[in-house]
This record gives C-alpha cells, sequence and structure tokens, in this order.
C-alpha cells in the first residue's frame, strides 16, 4: 500500500513525540488486517512505538490509510490478543511494549517438535473464534445438530464444491462428500479403490498416515521410485506390469514426507499409466492452498479414475476434522455406503464455521497468511541448512515441511537419535518409507512458535550433521 506525502511526513516521527502513530509500509502481500498488525509489531519491536503510546482511533487511521473500520478494528484486536496493544474503554488503544515473552519450546516443555506437521499460529483461532461464534447465534443452530445426508447438508456441499472448483476442475456438489478430516477421507479411497489382499503404488517415501490405512485395510504398498518432482512415471508404468497394483496414491503438490511437487508435464505422464493401466487414482491435495496458482490436478485430465481429497485442518487447526473427497459418479453409492457404515454423517457445525469462512473471506485471508509465514520459515530453512540439503531444489511456493537429505555420513535413524538427544525431534525414520529406507528426514517447520527457536533448532541440526555421525551416535 502507498502512503500519501502526508502521511509519510507524520510516519518519520516517534509516535511518543507527541503525533499519534501511523505505519510506514504495509505489506501488499497480506491481507490488509494482518498487514497492520506486521506493521504495528514490527514498530513496537524496533522501540518506534513505545510502551504508553497511544495509537490512533479505529475511525481516524482508516480514513488516513484508505481501509475499512472493520479492517483497523480487526487488526486491533489480533495485535492485542498476541500481547502488543492494551484498549480501555473511553481512553483509547496503547501499546504495551513488546509482546510477553514465550518460553521456548512452549509446544513441547522437553523438546522443539520439528516431527509433526502442523500449521504456525497467527490468525487462525480468533478467525475460527469469530466463525463458530455467528454459527452459535444462527437461527437455525437446532437443525446443525441433527441428523442429515451421510454426505453432507447440500447447501454446504454446494458452498464447498464452489471453492474447491478451479480452472477446468468445476466438481459437483453431488460428487462430494464431506469426511471427518482427510485422513477419513482416505480411508474410504482406499476401501472404494482396492480389496484386501491387493496392492497400491504409492512414492517410494510416502505418507505414514496412508501407511497406516492400508494396513489396517490389508492392503500392500509397492514404492515407486522418484526423483525431484516425485513419482516417475516409468517406473510405475514398469511396477503396473510386475505386480497387481489396482490404485495409485499420489500427494503431487509439497509431497509428505519430502515436501516434492510435479511439474505440470510430470502430472499428465502418471496420469496416461494410470490410464493405460486402468488404475485409480487416490490424490491427496491438502497442501494445495500453498500454491497461489493451482496446478493441474489428475481429477481434471482423468475424472473418472480420480478420487479427490482435501481438508480444512492444515490452514486452518488440526482439530478442525472437516475434510473432503470429490467422487466419480460410479463410485458415489458405495462411498455413502462407507460414510454411513464408518461415522455415519459429518459435524455440521463445524462445517457451517467452515462455510461461514469461506463465504466471509476470512479463510482465504487465512490461507494468504499461511501462505507468507511458511516462506517466512522456508528462509530460515534455506539460511541455516541449504548448504547441506543435497538435491533440495528451491520451492516457489513452500509448505510448513521440508525434507533434509543426509548424505553418506548419516543414516535416518542415527540422525533420528542424535537429534533426540539434543532435545529435537524428527519425522521418525521408519513412518516414512514405503518400501525403501529412507536417506532423510522429515523437518516440519510450523511446530515452534518462535522464528528464533526454530533458527536455534536448525543450527543445532546444522552442527549435528557437521560431527562425524560415529561420535555422536555412540553416546545415544
Amino acid at each position: 500500500m502507498t502512503l500519501n506525502p502526508k502521511q509519510k511526513q507524520a510516519d518519520n516521527t516517534s509516535a511518543s513525540s507527541g503525533s499519534l502513530w501511523h505505519p510506514t509500509k504495509l505489506d501488499n502481500k497480506l491481507p490488509p488486517y494482518l498487514s497492520l498488525v506486521q506493521a504495528l509489531s514490527t514498530d513496537i519491536e524496533s522501540g518506534r512505538l513505545r510502551p504508553g503510546d497511544r495509537l490512533p482511533p479505529h475511525r481516524d487511521l482508516a480514513r488516513d490509510l484508505g481501509l475499512s473500520i472493520g479492517t483497523v478494528s480487526k487488526a486491533y484486536r489480533e495485535a492485542q490478543s498476541r500481547g502488543y496493544l492494551s484498549s480501555h474503554v473511553g481512553q483509547g488503544t496503547f501499546a504495551i511494549g513488546k509482546a510477553a515473552p514465550k518460553p521456548p519450546l512452549a509446544r513441547n516443555a522437553d523438546f522443539i517438535n520439528l516431527g509433526l506437521n502442523q500449521p504456525p499460529r497467527h490468525s487462525q483461532l480468533e478467525t475460527l473464534q469469530r466463525a463458530m461464534q455467528e454459527t452459535l447465534n444462527s437461527p437455525y443452530l437446532e437443525e446443525l445438530f441433527a441428523y442429515h445426508q451421510h454426505q453432507g447438508r447440500p447447501e454446504h456441499r454446494e458452498v464447498i464444491a464452489g471453492w474447491m472448483a478451479r480452472q477446468s476442475f468445476k466438481p459437483s456438489p453431488d460428487q462430494l462428500i464431506i469426511c471427518n478430516g482427510a485422513q477419513h477421507a482416505i480411508d474410504i479411497a482406499i476401501r472404494l479403490s482396492t480389496k484386501p489382499g491387493q496392492s497400491v503404488a504409492t512414492d517410494a517415501l510416502t505418507y505414514f498416515g496412508f501407511k497406516a490405512v492400508a494396513d489396517v485395510n490389508n492392503i500392500g504398498l509397492t514404492g515407486i521410485a522418484m526423483d525431484a518432482q516425485g513419482m516417475l512415471p516409468e517406473a510405475l508404468d514398469e511396477a503396473c506390469g510386475a505386480y497387481d497394483i489396482h490404485c495409485v496414491y499420489l500427494m503431487p503438490t509439497l509431497q509428505t514426507p519430502t515436501a516434492r511437487t510435479m511439474s505440470e508435464a510430470r502430472r499428465r505422464a502418471i496420469a496416461k499409466v494410470a490410464e493405460r493401466h486402468r488404475l485409480m487414482i487416490i490424490e491427496d491435495n491438502v497442501y494445495g492452498f500453498f500454491a497461489e496458482t493451482a496446478p493441474i490436478s489428475f481429477a481434471e485430465l482423468l475424472p473418472d479414475q480420480t478420487i479427490y481429497i482435501e481438508s480444512f485442518s492444515k490452514c486452518l487447526l488440526p482439530a478442525f476434522r472437516v475434510g473432503m473427497a470429490v467422487i466419480p459418479p460410479a463410485l458415489m453409492d458405495r462411498a455413502i455406503l462407507f460414510l454411513h457404515a464408518t461415522s455415519w454423517m459429518s459435524s455440521s457445525f463445524l462445517v457451517e464455521a467452515a462455510s461461514r469462512m469461506i463465504k466471509s473471506g476470512a479463510l482465504q485471508d487465512v490461507i494468504a497468511a499461511s501462505r507468507t509465514e511458511a516462506r517466512a520459515r522456508y528462509k530460515i530453512f534455506q539460511e541455516e541448512l541449504s548448504g547441506h540439503v543435497r538435491e533440495e531444489l528451491p520451492n516457489p511456493s513452500p509448505g510448513n515441511h521440508v525434507w533434509l537429505n543426509l548424505g553418506e555420513d548419516w543414516t535416518s535413524a542415527s540422525f533420528y537419535f542424535a537429534a533426540h538427544s539434543n532435545g529435537i525431534l524428527v519425522s521418525p525414520p521408519d513412518s516414512v518409507n514405503a518400501t525403501l529406507a529412507p536417506l532423510g528426514v522429515r523437518l516440519c517447520l510450523g511446530g515452534v512458535d518462535r522464528h528464533e527457536d526454530l533458527r536455534l533448532s536448525l543450527r543445532k541440526l546444522r552442527s549435528i550433521m557437521e560431527t562425524p555421525s560415529s561420535s555422536i551416535v555412540s553416546f545415544v
């Protein structure tokens, strides 16, 4: 946002000198209220805005910046919740200095947790609180707690299908099922695509949650070789000729654990193999929201052979268990039967809150903030460990996890135990490989609240990597 000359003159003066505070710069890449929060926190941290300084009234700052009063009020509330501001009725809003420091490792008293892929905290909780309060005040609240169609209420499916639509992928609400999280959707997808005793092709390094679902359904996994973009189409083609494979599980955007993203050419090549061998595709796109320009999906390329999955928990908070799957018409009746058998229905209360966030634009604001935070954390990762990351390609749309290649001196198991002995949790090495031993570890950058704690933990890992493994592991 460009500030006018009058604003710039005011901004060159400390708020303590008599003039009220105005931001020097607003980040256009953030939602307006979050860019204002960022400007407030920056000026408080730098000392430009000092304890006791009075902030402009909401209306005045909104007029000066060309924002709505609601946007400024929202920014003030968010800054207050982070400990930067104090508001007193009849007196105004005041800076209270730097936010009270959180104890290191606030989410785990004993360890820095880089093993659990959870979103870093920013504005999600406040957004959820607002949406849930609006839902509680709804005149239709009693209906939300009643029985409804197994696949979800029609009005909710219409809103969510519209939100999922992109390019030529425009799912019909009638093909959409709402589940209790993406893990529930994966369970239904694997039941629709395979039978006990059959095999599913996965990346050689795959999502451990999918391994768990396959295991309880007595489904075997066939690991397919990967490169920097993920699964190799020629390797999938060869495996289909050698094994009884009926389905392929793919996470084409920010694959976990490796954080690799397929190009459009790679997706089209994989789709040709799947079409030739009549494979069902389970497309897990729970991290797709990080990409500002949505890549083409397998559901667009092979709609009759693809079960497409998304979720809200990765962009909001883990306990917001609302997932959704787009089902090919031929499988819809069985999908509804599996919904009936596994959970009866999803929570209409949570789905109503999600629908409200979609319609108000609040969910898109959270996603924009998540992208900005992910880029900031990925930059820290690059600064601290890029020299030790082999074959890792910079990602223009990073997510909350990265893959750390360890080289020849370390095994994944020895590095895991060395990190553990230094107070850092990384993803256990036996939880990510389908059939091959991993040559690295996944690091989840969102589980540490403060950037400085993240940086220190990555420096610890760098120090471990620079020490011969034999001299460390012998003491573990």
